[in-house]
């Protein structure tokens, strides 16, 4: 028997997720160009020679998430792949 959400099921997920958010940013997210400019110049200088990873951009709201990939399909497949252990993604 499958029981309905209730109002604290977002607030759960939004707590577990903390520390997927986490992973993703530190693995996958491009630097923030106002608060980590030189950061964001290395990044920039290696999309543009082609070495660096997909630019992704992830967007969430509770446990609903999304990520969009702008590279080659074995780029979104690998990002997919790591997706799909959060427990993993969690302890990195």
């Amino acid at each position: 028997m499958r029981s309905a959400p209730t109002l604290s099921s977002p607030l759960l997920a939004n707590i577990y997720l903390h520390r997927f958010d986490e992973w993703y940013n530190q693995n996958y997210a491009a630097p923030d160009a106002k608060t980590q400019n030189s950061a964001y110049q290395r990044w920039l200088a290696q999309r543009k020679k082609g070495g660096a990873k997909a630019a992704t951009q992830m967007y969430r709201y509770a446990d609903d998430w999304i990520v969009l990939v702008r590279g080659t399909k074995q780029q979104a497949q690998a990002i997919q792949e790591e997706c799909k252990t959060p427990t993993r993604c969690a302890t990195r």
